[in-house]
């Protein structure tokens, strides 16, 4: 698959999730094992600030990358505090090659 067919893809898929606020504590209840996905973070204008991914590793979780990660923990970063929101999507028959084509 090409990586405009699979941004496409992947795109639409992300958009079909809902929009939820960037709170510690939804995260850490909700997206601990959440793996082998991408996120969308948006500021309070709802406009793209981040994309990221996760991959299937130990401590490699949605929650371990905005919050659990040590020192690269998203919620570190001075871009971080213009975070309000965010939309994820697991990917589970992605493997960690194509999940990089769409980030990079």
């Amino acid at each position: 698959m090409t990586r405009d067919k699979l941004m496409n893809k992947i795109k639409s898929k992300i958009e079909e999730e809902p929009i939820c606020n960037v709170n510690r504590d939804y995260i850490t209840s909700n997206f601990k094992d959440k793996k082998n996905g991408i996120y969308f973070l948006y500021d309070k204008n709802e406009t793209v600030i981040y994309v990221g991914k996760c991959g299937n590793g130990i401590y490699t979780s949605f929650y371990h990358r905005m919050y659990g990660h040590g020192y690269g923990a998203h919620c570190k970063k001075k871009w971080f505090k213009c975070a309000e929101k965010f939309r994820f999507k697991a990917f589970p028959n992605l493997d960690k090659d194509e999940l990089k084509k769409w980030k990079d």
